[in-house]
């Protein structure tokens, strides 16, 4: 069911090195676009990173990868947002800080080369 809550853990990558003053001003980008302070993911149950990558097709050379689990010990709660297909969203309750955007990075394992990229 693609409403259910994601379990501890299921996958998450997001591209990119997740610099925090870069993240804020993604998160703001959301509220623009979308109404809430948010940032985007890509996860699901029962998929590697590497599956995920190859699926969406990230651009960025880099990508880092972390469990729902992971993110919720911090007091984030990833949550299904499709579509598009494997899309998960982070969303604020509060206008978020760069702080915040550094913990939540810190939930997040060194960069790796996103094996998805296209070209």
């Amino acid at each position: 069911m693609a409403s259910a809550r994601l379990s501890d853990a299921a996958v998450l990558i997001r591209g990119g090195q997740m610099q925090p003053h870069i993240m804020l001003l993604q998160a703001v980008d959301c509220l623009i676009e979308r109404h809430f302070y948010g940032l985007s993911f890509w996860g699901e149950d029962g998929v590697t990173a590497d599956e995920i990558a190859q699926a969406v097709g990230m651009p960025q050379r880099m990508m880092r990868t972390a469990t729902a689990g992971g993110l919720r010990a911090g007091g984030y709660e990833p949550e299904r947002d499709a579509p598009p297909p494997l899309h998960v969203v982070v969303r604020f309750a509060a206008p978020p800080t760069e702080t915040m955007m550094r913990e939540l990075a810190g939930a997040f394992g060194e960069p790796l080369i996103n094996p998805g990229r296209p070209g």
